[in-house]
């Protein structure tokens, strides 16, 4: 594996209470932050910020990708041509489609 340079975005408006109590009666657009004795972690807001907006599954743009010729092999006008699909009366399912058509 390696690097890989993205750029986080993240736009958020927080509400500081000191209890559940308000942060429930917060409005909607502002983000309840805990803190106590009038103190506030933070590296630990920052930190799970940055955890929210991190892509679950980071891609790297396509001409920038190491296995680029990989992919492309995979690619579905590289890939040798299936076998036909059976003919629908050899279909398991093709019952089914007569009970659809049939009213009750």
């Amino acid at each position: 594996m390696t690097d890989m340079h993205t750029t986080l975005e993240s736009r958020f408006d927080l509400g500081l209470v000191i209890n559940d109590e308000q942060a429930q009666r917060l409005p909607k657009a502002l983000e309840p932050f805990l803190f106590e004795d009038f103190s506030a972690d933070l590296w630990a807001m920052v930190e799970d910020e940055l955890l929210l907006v991190l892509p679950p599954f980071p891609l790297h743009e396509r001409d920038e990708c190491p296995a680029k010729e990989d992919l492309e092999a995979l690619e579905p006008s590289n890939v040798a041509s299936e076998p036909e699909v059976k003919k629908r009366e050899d279909n398991p399912f093709s019952v089914l489609a007569g009970l659809k058509t049939t009213k009750h």
